[in-house]
Parts: structure tokens; sequence; C-alpha cells
């Protein structure tokens, strides 16, 4: 069981999330000291923090399982890096990209059909109009990519 890139990735994002974390917090700090009004509420961006924070705390819990357990921890090690189990996940995710495509695109919809007048006017309907499209473009650009590594892969190999 080769643990040590898992490990070291973990580290990775643990650190990472912790120096977001922290520096959310520390301007969100800063912010409501000075009363500086550079967002409508400075509480929010503390509030930001809190995501990377946890994410940093979970990948460090993570970490002292395999340092003090390794042979607890081997299944779930196992279960990450498993080529078939990997490639349920991602057709799970796949699908659920779709459902939520397919949620905006009827709330876009709805949107404009309960509120015509609000078209090309409310910010709201701007908003949603953008996360559909980039969701769709997102799409196109992820298969592309996915396809062009696939190839040279395919390419290596021979």
């Amino acid at each position: 069981m080769n643990t040590d890139r898992i490990v070291k990735e973990a580290r990775i994002i643990m650190y990472a999330a912790l120096i977001v974390g922290m520096a959310l917090l520390a301007v969100g700090i800063a912010f409501a000291w000075t009363d500086a009004r550079i967002i409508a509420n400075n509480r929010s961006v503390v509030g930001l923090s809190f995501i990377p924070l946890t994410v940093s705390f979970f990948y460090y819990l993570k970490l002292t399982r395999i340092r003090n357990n390794p042979q607890t921890m081997k299944a779930i090690i196992i279960n990450e890096n498993d080529e078939r189990l990997n490639a349920l996940k991602n057709e799970a995710d796949a699908r659920a990209h779709k459902i939520v495509q397919a949620a905006l695109f009827l709330a876009y919809m709805g949107y404009t059909l309960i509120v015509p007048e609000d078209i090309f006017e409310s910010v709201g309907w701007w908003i949603l109009l953008l996360i559909l499209m980039l969701s769709l473009i997102s799409q196109g650009i992820l298969t592309a990519a996915s396809l062009r590594k696939e190839q040279a892969i395919h390419e290596e190999n021979e």
C-alpha cells in the first residue's frame, strides 16, 4: 500500500485550504475592526472562511488517522484509488451535473415565462442565464480535455 502520494496530496490540500481560510478570516476581521465597507456585509467574508477551514480540519483528521491507524485506513485508501470505483463516482458526478443543468434550465425558463418583465433587466435573470451557459460550455470544454488526455495516453502506449 503506497500511502506516500495520498499523504502528500492530503497535506497540500490541507495547507492550501488552511491558508485560504485564515486569509479570509483575517480579511473579515480586519474589515470589521476598521469598519471598511468594501462589501455590503463584512461578516460574509468571515462566514466564507469556515468552508476552507473545515476542509483543512477534515484533511488533518484524515492524516492523523492514517498516521495513527494505517491498517484501518487501508480500506478507505483502496476505495479512493480503485479505478472501478472512481469510474462509478465519475459516472455519478456526470449524472448529478446533468440533473443540476436541467434544474438550471427549468429555473431559467420558469423565471423567463413567469416574470417576463424582468428579461434583460433583472440581475437574477442574468445570473441564471450566465450559470446555465457556463454549465453548458464547461461540459464541452471538459469533454474535449478528457478526450485529448485519453488520446495522449493511447498514443504514449503505442
